[in-house]
């Protein structure tokens, strides 16, 4: 059966879901099948589906096309629906009494007139639906690309606040981070198992013990409870023993702290994880309206992340500035930064403040190429997230071998030299 995306019109015209006509025009399951397998075949495909007379044709062997492709997806489907529905050579509109007696080409032709005129409607009944299927195909594939694009970005942000609110202090060597770290996360999202997959990541991130409560059919709340409680206790000694802090998951807590729940001795515990039990519990919601708000207090579930349904172009570019500044690492025991600007390569420049340090309104690059100065340029919003780049007015680095791509940058060269006597380049910000 024809199963288009809902509500999916082209010029007016609408595809049934629940049968096989289109515009009035009925069509039998293998008149439909060669539509489909037609209507999903691109021309990046090609030579895809051609027989053995078409690949000879094109001159096709082993894939190789020696011959003219067809130039778009419709063309191609052209050609595999005239392999499908051969139609008969055209008749003459005239034929001699000569041609009948001696039985030509053309007589013969003119007895296929009934075969020609129900093939040639046949491949243009066919032609009209597959191009229909192809416009339902393309509308499917770009809301699916639409879907994977948010998808992708949605779990970005997700990753960017738990790297920022948690897994910084979570993870850090320093003492003084630990009472900045969270007694409780909870992820809000109306898709589970994308809840899910935000957790599995966080617990792959974190170096912690980790430890995780299933909550099994027809147990009650108190003897769940019971079971977290005595999980806890085990956090405690493994971080006795470790030294390490331990990572809660708990499927099913949104349950426990539903409204009108006896939530007393959950909210008495939560607040007391991270410093009695070394421990940060974490778990999910598709509607934290439902939770209790007393429970969710900010002392109580300090971190509280909500996978966003719609994101703006303002929260992508400050998704892409926090991404970018996760990337600039302090250099050893100097003043300086390192901004690997591409990530996952040896891409790099150093970023340090004017002057030898003595001026906060000038960044001073040490570059290895133009392409470090150029994406200084570009990324100069991240850079300025650094507190001691916050207050930068121009860019100046020494001059590169080629000034061409600089002088697009809007570098223009000054009065000064370098220590190794090459010109110095500025720009203002």
């Amino acid at each position: 059966m024809l199963a288009p995306i809902n509500n999916f019109t082209s010029s007016n015209k609408i595809i049934s879901f629940k049968s096989r006509w289109l515009d009035d025009v009925y069509y039998d399951d293998e008149q439909e099948k060669i539509a489909k397998d037609i209507a999903k075949i691109r021309l990046k495909d090609w030579p895809s589906d051609l027989d053995a007379n078409n690949r000879w044709k094109f001159g096709i062997d082993d894939g190789i096309c020696l011959a003219d492709k067809p130039k778009n997806d419709l063309e191609y489907h052209e050609l595999l629906l005239k392999q499908k529905v051969k139609i008969p050579p055209r008749p003459p509109e005239y034929y001699r009494n000569g041609d009948k007696w001696f039985n030509t080409k053309r007589y013969r032709a003119w007895l296929t007139w009934p075969d020609y005129i129900a093939k040639t409607e046949l491949f243009n009944k066919l032609k009209k639906l597959i191009n229909y299927l192809y416009l339902e195909n393309l509308a499917l594939e770009k809301l699916k690309k639409e879907e994977e694009a948010k998808k992708t970005l949605q779990s970005a942000f997700v990753k960017s606040q738990l790297i920022k609110e948690f897994l910084s202090f979570f993870n850090s060597e320093d003492i003084a981070k630990a009472s900045s770290i969270p007694n409780a996360i909870m992820i809000e999202g109306k898709d589970i198992k994308e809840n899910q997959e935000s957790i599995t990541w966080l617990v792959s991130r974190a170096n912690a013990n980790y430890l995780k409560i299933t909550r099994n059919p027809g147990i009650s709340d108190e003897d769940y409870l019971a079971t977290i409680d005595s999980v806890l206790d085990e956090c405690r000694e493994n971080y006795e023993k470790s030294k390490k802090r331990s990572l809660l998951y708990i499927e099913d807590f949104d349950s426990l702290i539903q409204k009108g729940n006896a939530v007393g001795d959950i909210k008495d515990l939560l607040p007391t994880l991270n410093s009695e039990y070394k421990t940060t519990l974490v778990f999910s919601t598709t509607d934290s309206k439902k939770l209790d708000p007393i429970t969710l207090q900010d002392h109580r579930v300090n971190l509280k992340i909500k996978i966003k349904d719609k994101i703006s172009a303002d929260d992508f570019v400050k998704l892409q500035l926090d991404f970018l500044r996760a990337n600039i690492t302090k250099i050893g025991k100097t003043d300086g930064y390192k901004f690997n600007y591409i990530p996952g390569t040896d891409k790099n420049v150093d970023l340090y403040l004017g002057c030898f340090g003595c001026n906060d309104k000038i960044l001073w690059l040490e570059h290895k190429s133009v392409e470090d100065i150029e994406y200084a340029v570009k990324f100069v919003d991240a850079i300025k997230r650094i507190k001691c780049f916050k207050n930068i007015e121009k860019i100046q680095c020494s001059a590169p071998s080629d000034m061409t791509k600089a002088r697009e940058l809007g570098f223009y060269i000054i009065s000064a030299l370098t220590k190794d006597m090459k010109a110095i380049i500025e720009k203002r910000l």
